[in-house]
């Protein structure tokens, strides 16, 4: 019988005849020659001071063995090359919380090094620990072409590349700048309205009476509450929870249905649903307009809807209505900022800004998602003198709703316009007060921290609605930088690919002292780099070389700075 085990500080009772608790391995080693002679105790020299072995006697304790387990040192990221792979008979040590440096002349193998095999191996021993339900969404990764790797973390490639984003991906949303903002107008934002500019009030339910009684002297209308509002899902369990408070029919989509027997909807869109609180007409009498407002409102938590013969419907609400033209609007929500979603994008360019000259053609697609897929793509693809400004919006991307939400006078199109150091001014401008400045508090330390992140690399010059695929690659990669620092993620293996090329040489010190936040975070960085600033300031150098191709692949420098040839080459 072999049994392996790893204690701290324990000793043989041979009363007892069990393990009990030292109070140290000294302690411990000097009871053993003292109590127990004949050998009961080995110790195995160059064990670590919190390891030791237990051999007992095999002819007193029936054969039973313990032996040590070799734990190995996981604090560093080491890796060894067998002799077929290009890096051959070769091994090195990354240390934590090290910047390494990888420099070499072109197709020496640094790329190599540092994306097909610390990127690749990390990847997939990431992928391996996931489930084999959530592994089957994902393509599979083959172990690369290296012997032996240990120690290493979660990695995350940076790389110069321009950016996959679709048509309406920006600078602020790539950056979650935009997400932020988009709660932050939402939650303390001032609704303006639309056609007099003036901030909208809450409503008294006389006044909402009146207006419904004007409008039924032009004909009869339905009172709907809103109870679903661009949320997807089945929805069975909405209509059961109406149909158990009388309501007995629901306006879906645009379609009325019965309550009883509602059919669940497609899972995966967006839906609005609607109860159908009365039918009203210019017969009705006050008290009965009266009652269903009342019941609506209740209903709709303080929204309700006035449906008429056209289809064109009026919000009626008792908390944001305007006090001049009577306009009502409802409660604000981030998705009314959005520029990907239909509740907020602007009607006309659907949230991209700008018009295609060619328009889609329906008959072609076998529904309306896919027509608009195939509009993306190609308006994606097109040059710039196949798009015109969208008119509407000018650029905008949003409705005519939200572009009247503003804080301080801004709106959020307006922010979004600036570059990033002008946006950075403007939201320290920003002032709050009560409960305000405690629900914007946390928000805009966010907002503030990612702009701030993009100057530090660099890229403060950039307009927050820059499209993301008119950067460069080195905007790009340095965006995605920013983009990291943001998450304060801990125990991470970053791998760069020359992240100060393009830069300034004034702006090379700012991206360096980047460099050296994301490390002291707690994560390591392996930089492929030419930079001799960056090299000089790296914790730990690999040069790799001497020639390219077929003359490169071996390790010609390995340490801290020092420059002086280390390992013999075996290519001339």
């Amino acid at each position: 019988l072999r049994s392996v085990l790893r204690f701290r500080k324990f000793e043989w009772n041979p009363v007892t005849r069990r393990l009990q608790t030292a109070a140290s391995i000294s302690d411990l080693r000097a009871k053993a020659k003292r109590r127990l002679p004949g050998g009961v105790f080995d110790y195995i020299d160059g064990a670590a001071e919190d390891e030791v072995t237990l051999r007992r006697n095999s002819e007193a304790y029936g054969a039973v063995e313990f032996r040590p387990r070799v734990f190995r040192d996981v604090s560093n990221i080491s890796l060894s090359f067998a002799d077929k792979n290009l890096f051959s008979d070769h091994s090195f040590t990354i240390g934590p919380k090290d910047r390494l440096a990888v420099f070499g002349i072109n197709g020496s193998g640094k790329s190599t090094l540092a994306f097909d095999v610390l990127f690749a191996e990390g990847q997939r021993r990431f992928l391996d620990s996931m489930s084999a339900y959530a592994r089957q969404f994902v393509q599979q990764m083959e172990r690369p072409d290296v012997d032996q790797v240990e120690g290493l973390p979660p990695t995350v490639a940076i790389e110069q590349r321009v950016s996959r984003g679709g048509g309406k991906s920006t600078v602020s949303t790539v950056t979650e700048i935009y997400h932020f903002l988009r709660l932050l107008y939402s939650k303390v934002g001032t609704q303006f309205c639309t056609k007099c500019d003036i901030p909208v009030e809450k409503k008294s339910i006389s006044s909402i009476s009146t207006l419904v009684h004007s409008e039924l002297k032009k004909g009869k209308a339905t009172l709907l509450a809103p109870i679903v509002r661009g949320r997807k899902g089945f929805h069975t369990d909405t209509a059961e929870r109406a149909l158990r408070q009388g309501v007995s029919h629901l306006y879906v989509n645009g379609s009325l249905v019965e309550t009883d027997g509602f059919q669940k909807l497609e899972r995966y869109q967006e839906h609005h649903i609607d109860a159908v609180i009365a039918q009203l007409d210019k017969n009705s009498s006050s008290n009965e307009i009266s009652k269903s407002i009342d019941e609506a409102l209740k209903f709709g938590k303080g929204t309700a809807k006035l449906l008429k013969p056209n289809g064109q419907s009026m919000v009626l609400s008792s908390e944001m209505s305007c006090p001049n033209c009577g306009e009502a609007y409802e409660e604000l929500d981030p998705r009314l900022f959005s520029y990907n979603s239909p509740h907020g994008w602007c009607s006309d360019c659907r949230g991209y800004g700008y018009i295609a000259t060619i328009k889609p053609d329906y008959d072609k697609h076998d529904s309306i998602v896919s027509a608009e897929l195939d509009e993306e793509r190609r308006i994606t693809k097109s040059k710039q003198v196949e798009k015109e400004v969208c008119s509407t919006c000018n650029g905008a991307r949003i409705n005519e709703i939200a572009r009247n939400v503003r804080i301080g006078g801004k709106s959020i199109n307006f922010l979004c316009s600036l570059s990033v150091i002008k946006a950075i001014e403007e939201i320290n401008k920003m002032n709050f007060d009560g409960v305000d400045r405690v629900i914007a508090r946390d928000i805009v330390k966010e907002i503030h921290q990612r702009m701030s992140f993009l100057d530090e690399v660099g890229l403060g010059y950039l307009g927050l609605d820059r499209s993301a695929t008119t950067l460069s690659g080195g905007e790009s990669q340095r965006i995605r930088l920013a983009s990291q620092l943001g998450s304060n993620l801990r125990g991470v293996l970053y791998v760069l690919d020359e992240p100060t090329i393009g830069l300034h040489p004034r702006d090379n010190d700012k991206l360096l002292e980047t460099l050296l936040k994301l490390r002291d975070l707690g994560n390591s960085l392996v930089v492929v780099e030419h930079d001799d600033a960056t090299i000089s300031r790296s914790d730990h150098l690999i040069d790799l070389g001497p020639g390219a191709g077929k003359e490169g692949g071996e390790i010609v420098y390995e340490g801290e700075l020092g420059f002086t040839k280390k390992r013999p080459t075996k290519r001339k």
